[in-house]
């Protein structure tokens, strides 16, 4: 497997160790300046958006778009990451639906 491979797909060991890293407390980094622009725009056409975090890790962009009432599907395969986005969910009330 080439070293491509293994970033995309986040099985090396130093990737799992940064994925640790930045999970272990959760992440409450802001999201991205861009993504917040793109979604506000969004909102401007079709207010009832529907948003879809694509490998979304430990949720950031998803739970910004949900405070702004947003439907948000967050995707990802790590089961530690996907535990605190259910725990935080289950907190705001909004208990995950497995897709």
């Amino acid at each position: 497997m080439n070293d491509f491979s293994a970033l995309q797909f986040g099985q090396s060991s130093r990737d799992q160790q940064v994925y640790q890293h930045i999970w272990a407390d959760g992440d409450d980094r802001p999201p991205s300046p861009l993504f917040v622009e793109m979604i506000e725009l969004a909102m401007k056409h079709a207010p009832d958006l529907a948003v879809a975090d694509l490998g979304s890790g430990a949720g950031r962009h998803a739970k910004w778009a949900a405070q702004k009432s947003c439907c948000v599907d967050a995707i990802e395969y790590d089961e530690t990451a996907l535990a605190r986005q259910a725990a935080y969910a289950e907190r705001c009330g909004t208990p995950p639906k497995p897709m």
